[in-house]
C-alpha cells in the first residue's frame, strides 16, 4: 500500500543523522503514487534546499523530478554540483536542457556520456539533435526513462495496487517511448485501459489516433 510506503518513509527521514534527499526523492515519488503531487513537490523543494551528501542522493533526486518534468530544477541541481557529476547524470542535464529548448547544449552533452547505463540512449538522442529531429516520443519530449528504468524506480505491485495513479500513465508513457522496445506492452496498455485518472485518458487517446510528438 502506498500510505504505508510513505509512512516508513517519514520515519526513516526521521530518524537519519545528516540531510535525507534521497529519502525525501523517494517520499515524493511514493506521494505521487498515491496523486498527492501537491505535497510531493513541496518535498523536492525542501530537498533542493538540503546539501547533497553523495552523487546517489544528487542521482536519485534528478530521477524523480524528472518524473515530475521539473526540468529547471534539474538544470540548476546539475549546475550546483557540476564537478561531481558523473556521465549518467550528465544525460539528465542533457534532456533537462533539451526540454527547454536549448538543444546545442543538449547535443554536447548526450556526446559526452560515454559510460553508466544511459548511455544508449544518449547516442540515439545525439543522432536525433545531429540531424535535426525532434523526439518521437508520445508529448512530444526529450524523455529520460525507458519503461525498465521506470519499473525500476518504484515497485509495480505498488502500481497494480494504486492502478488509479497518475505514476501508472507515467509508468505506460515510458513504455510508448521505450527506444529499447521494453516487456509487457500488452499489458501495460490494459493496466492504462483500467485507470481512471484523467491523464490516462488523455493518453489513450494520444495513442489511439496517433498524435505523437
Amino acid at each position: 500500500k502506498h500510505e504505508e510506503a510513505v509512512a516508513t518513509q517519514e520515519k526513516c527521514n526521521e530518524m537519519s543523522s545528516i540531510p535525507n534527499t534521497f529519502g525525501l526523492a523517494n517520499l515524493a515519488l511514493f506521494l505521487r503514487l498515491g496523486n498527492n503531487l501537491e505535497e510531493g513537490n513541496t518535498k523536492l523543494d525542501t530537498a533542493l534546499g538540503l546539501d547533497m551528501p553523495s552523487i546517489d542522493a544528487i542521482l536519485r533526486l534528478c530521477q524523480v523530478l524528472a518524473i515530475y518534468k521539473r526540468h529547471e530544477d534539474i538544470l540548476a541541481l546539475t549546475e550546483k554540483y557540476a564537478p561531481f557529476i558523473d556521465d549518467t547524470i550528465k544525460f539528465y542535464r542533457g534532456c533537462a536542457v533539451a526540454n527547454l529548448g536549448r538543444n546545442s547544449e543538449a547535443a554536447v552533452l548526450f556526446k559526452g556520456v560515454s559510460s553508466g547505463f544511459k548511455v544508449g540512449m544518449a547516442c540515439v538522442y545525439s543522432q536525433w539533435l545531429s540531424i535535426g529531429n525532434a523526439p518521437s516520443t508520445v508529448n512530444g519530449d526529450w524523455y529520460y526513462f525507458n519503461v525498465n528504468e521506470m519499473m525500476g524506480l518504484i515497485s509495480l505491485v505498488l502500481v497494480g495496487e494504486n492502478v488509479d495513479s497518475v505514476l501508472t500513465v507515467d509508468l505506460i508513457e515510458s513504455m510508448i517511448n521505450d527506444i529499447t522496445e521494453g516487456v509487457g506492452h500488452r499489458e501495460m496498455l490494459q493496466l492504462l485501459g483500467k485507470c481512471k485518472h484523467p491523464e490516462a485518458k488523455n493518453l489513450l487517446e494520444k495513442i489511439a489516433f496517433g498524435e505523437f510528438g
